[in-house]
């Protein structure tokens, strides 16, 4: 009986507990290490831009929307303007994230590091 009871209190807690959202992380893109306050802002700004398609039967893990905005950054060359690309589903979840520059396209990858842009685009 006391094992039952165990059971049905570890349910019941595990159920009340709230899931935890697994949080934006930081994307470094070569030299450039994008923040989280960046990253969801783009989101943010994307999709009120996508009301529309929301309509739509969207699965998770489909991409949904591409944000974008360009963004100035010191280089050996002096200031070169980039453009940073986020993929998302309709989830909010960063499916992809890219820089492109001087013709190129450079991917970036999920870090721990300190962002060296963390700002909130303007609005």
């Amino acid at each position: 009986m006391k094992i039952f009871s165990l059971i049905s209190s570890v349910a019941i807690l595990s159920h009340l507990t709230p899931g935890i959202e697994a949080a934006t992380s930081n994307y470094r893109c070569r030299h450039l290490v994008l923040g989280s306050v960046t990253i969801d802002s783009i989101i943010a700004h994307t999709f009120v831009n996508q009301k529309d398609k929301l309509q739509y039967d969207w699965q998770p893990n489909q991409k949904f929307a591409t944000g974008a905005f360009d963004l100035d950054v010191k280089d050996v060359n002096g200031i070169v303007t980039v453009l940073i690309e986020v993929d998302m589903d309709v989830q909010k979840k960063v499916l992809d994230i890219r820089v492109l520059a001087l013709d190129q396209v450079f991917p970036c990858k999920p870090t721990q590091e300190r962002p060296n842009y963390n700002e909130p685009l303007p609005a």
